[in-house]
């Protein structure tokens, strides 16, 4: 027996010689000794963890005790480096020609395929996740007056960075070097984004046609309806959210699936990006991160003040407790992950009574999703200079509403392409800014975590809910 470690990833590996046996397989179980089969019903309660192999005479099992939560972003950022370092290679030494068909035939169709499985599943995730989301907060009894308080703090303080990371975007302007991809390629869509279309296409002409065409805002119109319908008392709608709850997770599992192929995805981008452009695009890449960072200092300044002018306790103490606390959803990148730390910390250290907790910091996470908003907000005016589209009030007021509603499901730069459609911008635009979400999302996931809790904090100190520590 021996403990192996490797990228982050703890594997207990079990070795014993002998002929082959893989545990795995019931039917190779001859053994009536009860407890050879205990011994093999544990390892098959791992089945999902565990893998076997024979090699050198020996029967191998290997069990990961604990999986790396940066794998992912590893693995992306190695796919950025590469298609960097190859796409710089075949431009420097293959024939023009060559790089064409290579262009058309290898990266464009794979870059075709990503996008087509992608719009197939981030819709129908997004419906069901919004529906699950609201039918499950209709059986807190703080609901109406909490809930409201928290939902309300949460949406002022979600607009306002949205409106501050669109101001930063406006800042950094063009990415001339991106518009030269789709100088050679890409079509561009009619710009249908303005007020009166957000007021009279928000609600869909028929039940599916939000899924067929891929309407972000419609979709989000439905889930609403139906989650509300949902939350109504009575065991007859049980069955119901049982049904929803299984998609949600079901479609979420399919996204999982999907997401693994995005280094590759990444990679093919990068490639394609060095043979059209050249290695300056990185200077707007940079720019990009760099400012996408700021918002977690920002956010810091702000929950400060926001603590000491309405919850009346030393903005320093609150800031000292918070800084150090964030260096947690920093390194993970994901808030899910470390919501029960969160809940710990608003608990222990901030005083808050735990029943409150348990509520506000659940249903605060899909209002506060500040950090992702916030470089989304970027993106987007970014590209509105990039692809030359005119600024009016209109679009404007618009482009704002369609990105509070975008953060509210939660998902950041994957649902983006429907928002870049109805801007008039080339949906594929998106696997560009795929490769660099990870370095955004670090940051963006401590801002949204600490805008969480800064409106849990606030809501407690009002409605009494803070202990003496």
């Amino acid at each position: 027996i021996s403990l192996h470690k490797r990228f982050g990833n703890v594997r207990l590996r079990i070795s014993a010689q002998g002929k082959e046996f893989n545990p795995l397989l019931f039917d190779e179980i001859a053994d009536d000794d009860p407890d050879t089969f205990s011994h093999v019903d544990i390892l098959r309660s791992y089945h999902q963890y565990l893998r076997y192999f024979y090699r050198g005479n020996k029967n191998i099992i290997e069990i990961y005790v604990h999986k790396s939560e940066t794998k992912e972003i590893r693995n992306t950022l190695l796919g950025l480096v590469f298609g960097l370092l190859l796409g710089v290679l075949l431009k420097q030494f293959v024939d023009v020609e060559v790089l064409k068909w290579i262009n058309y035939n290898v990266l464009d169709s794979l870059q075709l395929i990503f996008m087509k499985a992608l719009m197939l599943v981030v819709t129908p995730m997004i419906f069901f996740s919004i529906i699950t989301g609201i039918s499950s907060m209709s059986d807190v009894t703080y609901i109406k007056r909490i809930g409201g308080k928290l939902v309300a703090y949460s949406l002022l303080k979600l607009s306002f960075y949205i409106v501050v990371g669109m101001i930063i975007g406006h800042l950094i302007g063009v990415m001339p070097q991106l518009l030269k991809v789709f100088q050679h390629g890409g079509e561009t869509m009619p710009q249908t984004l303005s007020i009166r279309n957000l007021i009279v296409d928000i609600v869909p002409s028929s039940i599916m046609s939000p899924f067929l065409e891929n309407q972000m805002l419609q979709t989000l119109f439905l889930a609403f309806l139906f989650g509300v319908m949902l939350s109504r008392p009575g065991e007859h709608m049980d069955w119901a959210k049982k049904g929803v709850e299984f998609m949600s997770s079901f479609t979420i599992d399919v996204l999982g699936v999907i997401s693994k192929c995005i280094p590759l995805i990444v990679m093919v981008s990068m490639v394609e990006l060095m043979i059209k452009s050249d290695i300056s695009i990185l200077l707007s890449f940079g720019k990009l991160i760099f400012f996408a960072a700021l918002g977690l200092p920002l956010s810091l300044l702000v929950s400060t003040a926001l603590v000491a002018l309405f919850g009346h306790t030393s903005p320093i103490g609150f800031l000292g407790k918070i800084s150090r606390f964030i260096v947690l959803p920093f390194s993970t990148s994901n808030s899910s992950v470390c919501m029960p730390a969160t809940m710990k910390f608003c608990i222990e250290k901030l005083g808050m009574e735990k029943n409150f907790v348990r509520f506000s910091i659940s249903m605060g996470m899909q209002f506060n999703m500040a950090g992702t908003a916030f470089y989304v907000a970027i993106i987007s005016m970014m590209m509105v200079h990039t692809f030359g589209i005119d600024l009016s009030l209109d679009f404007l007021f618009s482009l704002f509403v369609a990105e509070l509603f975008l953060a509210l499901t939660g998902i950041g730069i994957i649902a983006m392409p429907t928002l870049f459609g109805a801007m008039g911008i080339p949906t594929e635009a998106i696997m560009f800014f795929i490769g660099v979400e990870p370095l955004m999302d670090m940051p963006g996931t401590a801002h949204s975590v600490n805008e969480n809790i800064t409106s849990s904090y606030l809501v407690a100190c009002q409605e009494k809910r803070i202990r003496n520590l």
